[in-house]
């Protein structure tokens, strides 16, 4: 259903109070409860079978995905990472990344790929594309952190057959978000408390 003003407005409430929330996680609790998440991912068929992943580098105490993306590297499996256009906001490119040297501070700080390895989306089959969230609900709608970067990037990749999995805290699963249009929701989630499917898959 699409929002109302009302809900928009909750909607940014809910986004400020889930970000604070994982903020004051203790560097220990993030560290545990993305060991619980990683375990998880590794679990899933998809994982085990899948050969070419979207990932991101953690920041802010987002769930930690260096681990993920170092056994992606071990067993010679292909790891996009995405960097956001500097000239084009809520565009973003995607790098097939080998090496941390391939990495620089980008948008908002965050480790991004090199521009001179960056190449539209478009060009990258993606089997599983893991992605972050400040929250997301049972159906699958995820609250991203406003720039619409992978509401963009979903809506033109989800007819390509990639799975979505949002990775997430057990606190950021909430009952329900008010969606719009635009939104792609998630096929998967993955908590500390387990892996769950969500209507989409």
């Amino acid at each position: 259903m699409p929002s109302t003003p009302l809900q928009q407005d909750d909607k940014s409430r809910l986004r400020r109070a889930l970000m604070r929330q994982r903020r004051d996680l203790a560097p220990d609790e993030v560290v545990s409860a993305s060991r619980c998440i990683q375990d998880h991912v590794f679990a899933l068929p998809q994982w085990q079978r899948s050969e070419t992943f979207l990932l991101y580098a953690p920041i802010h105490n987002e769930v930690d995905t260096w681990p993920l993306i170092e056994a992606a590297w071990k067993s010679e499996r292909s790891v996009l990472l995405p960097r956001c256009r500097q000239c084009e906001r809520g565009e973003m490119d995607l790098a097939c990344v080998r090496t941390v040297d391939e990495l620089q501070p980008g948008f908002q700080n965050i480790p991004e790929p090199k521009e001179h390895l960056c190449r539209p989306p478009g060009l990258f089959p993606i089997d599983v594309a893991f992605v972050p969230c400040v929250g997301v609900d049972r159906s699958g709608v995820r609250l991203g952190y406003g720039g619409g970067y992978y509401d963009r990037f979903l809506s033109r990749a989800r007819r390509t057959g990639m799975l979505i999995v949002a990775l997430a805290y057990a606190f950021q699963v909430v009952p329900a978000l008010p969606s719009e249009p635009w939104d792609i929701p998630v096929d998967c989630i993955v908590t500390e408390a387990g892996s769950f499917w969500t209507p989409q898959h």
